[in-house]
């Protein structure tokens, strides 16, 4: 309800924004006589304030530090290469795979540190770049990525909203999915029993609503629940400070060592079965 109102007052915001941008336009443009072609004058000016604040939104999101752009040349035991939207992290592993979606606005490089602590460790990554950076517009590529590497086992992860767009697709495909990792983030929709979850975040996360990281929509029995001491919600990836954010005292690279391990234990666990 709430996002419903924020978007109807902005919907409402812009309507009266092209009015006031209709009426320079007449003044430009001459005063149209007919109503169809005021109506016409309207919606052009409200249309051409609907783009630029388009413009401006997804224009603006976390890039990779250097940091994670260095993280990118592999090492002797991973290979880093980029395909229709999406990284691969191809390490030692053969069995086990996990599919990361990003959170809202982040650059898909900027977990490139995380994914290559988890490829080395013996499960090979996939990061999808979803279209202008927002997961939700990236839901179907998670699809056509298991369609096209095949593993013994899926783990499917995301970070913040990429892990919201993550448990989605695993709610709706459970014969896809053996594990799921939700990294400051939460379950949307009931998970299925037979699928692993661990959930991690971190002691100063100051972004994510805790009371649903709580309920993780998902029965005890295929639970795991890491709460990083120290650890904030920016600092899984190496894009800077992120806005509502606590500073993190863990650091991001033992934030992201001990994710890793985290991640890694899951797929063990599923190599056992």
């Amino acid at each position: 309800m709430k996002y419903l109102i924020l978007t109807l007052v902005a919907l409402l915001g812009c309507i009266a924004v092209g009015v006031l941008l209709a009426r320079l336009l007449r003044k430009v443009w001459g005063h149209p006589r007919s109503l169809p072609a005021r109506i016409a004058t309207t919606l052009l000016g409200a249309a051409l304030v609907l783009v630029a604040i388009a413009a401006l939104y997804l224009g603006d999101y976390y890039h990779a530090d250097q940091t994670a752009l260095a993280a990118l040349d592999g090492n002797d035991a991973v290979a880093v290469s980029s395909t229709g939207g999406i990284l691969r992290f191809d390490g030692p592993g053969e069995r086990t795979a996990l599919l990361f979606m990003p959170g809202a606005k982040v650059e898909a490089k900027a977990y490139a540190p995380l994914m290559l602590a988890i490829a080395q460790g013996g499960v090979d990554c996939f990061v999808v770049s979803p279209p202008a950076n927002i997961a939700f517009l990236g839901e179907g590529q998670l699809g056509d990525c298991l369609a096209a590497n095949h593993y013994e086992h899926w783990v499917l992860g995301g970070h913040s909203l990429g892990g919201v767009v993550a448990s989605s697709y695993a709610s709706g495909h459970p014969e896809q999915v053996d594990g799921l990792v939700l990294l400051a983030s939460y379950a949307s929709q009931s998970i299925d029993e037979r699928i692993k979850v661990c959930s991690v975040y971190g002691s100063e996360d100051g972004v994510l609503d805790l009371d649903k990281a709580a309920d993780l929509n998902v029965s005890s029995k295929g639970r795991t629940v890491l709460v990083l001491d120290g650890g904030n919600h920016a600092d899984y990836g190496n894009y800077g400070p992120q806005k509502g954010d606590h500073p993190g005292t863990l650091g991001a690279q033992r934030q992201q060592a001990q994710t890793a391990q985290a991640i890694l234990e899951l797929a063990g666990s599923l190599e056992q079965q």
